[in-house]
């Protein structure tokens, strides 16, 4: 072996070296960050009456993980419906203010504390009120089990989200979700209506606010499977 050959390893094996020690540090990194999900146990929903009223309430019971090696607080827990594949839009979206210890059933309060892994056993009670709301025509859709069956089954799933201390939004499967992108999808409609006066300016400005938080988005959740 010559001297080139030599150092041509060295410099190799320097690489090689280098590559691991990346892939590993992301990987430390990355069981650091934040992340919070949900294995669902059950869930069941019903409707009533009070005052006049219709509403809808709901049930869901299962497993809060914190899957970080840091310590992290949940300090809001929503309902929702997602409108797309992506989850970057919603049909409802609205706060659980109840929920207690599966085990005990012990009433609980937000802010939730985890330690690193620890996982909770939570019922989560959700009342909605539907008269005079777009959840009426929501929780009371049905689609057949499949095509020409007689059997209906809700068309809609009412699925969780979790905000913890740090402001981020996770999904039930833990990913990470934008409420600003959520909101901006929301409120669009209050910005087309200048369109019947013949004004585009307010709806362009709302689409690029979209656009820019989307990308906003995109990067944070690019950074964060670095685990930076």
């Amino acid at each position: 072996m010559t001297t080139n050959d030599f150092i041509k390893l060295i410099l190799d094996a320097g690489s090689i070296a280098g590559i691991f020690s990346f892939f590993y540090t992301i990987s430390e990194h990355r069981k650091k960050r934040a992340k919070f999900s949900f294995d669902f146990a059950g869930s069941a929903s019903g409707n009533y009456e009070n005052n006049n009223l219709e509403f809808a309430k709901f049930r869901w019971e299962g497993t809060i993980k914190n899957e970080s090696l840091t310590e992290n607080s949940i300090v809001g827990i929503n309902y929702v419906i997602w409108a797309n594949k992506t989850r970057t839009r919603c049909r409802t979206n609205g706060m659980i203010l109840s929920l207690e210890d599966s085990n005990t059933k012990e009433k609980l309060s937000l802010p939730l504390n985890f330690k690193p892994r620890e996982s909770k056993k939570i019922t989560l009670l959700g009342d909605v009120v539907l008269t005079g709301s777009h959840n009426e025509q929501l929780f009371k859709a049905r689609k057949p089990i499949q095509q020409g069956s007689p059997f209906l089954l809700p068309e809609h799933s009412w699925d969780l989200t979790f905000n913890d201390v740090n402001h981020n939004l996770f999904d039930e499967k833990g990913i990470l979700r934008s409420q600003k992108l959520i909101d901006l999808w929301w409120t669009l409609p209050n910005a087309t209506r200048s369109l019947n006066d013949g004004n585009i300016f307010p709806t362009i400005k709302e689409y690029l606010r979209i656009f820019f938080t989307w990308v906003s988005y995109w990067v944070k959740r690019f950074f964060r499977f670095l685990g930076i």
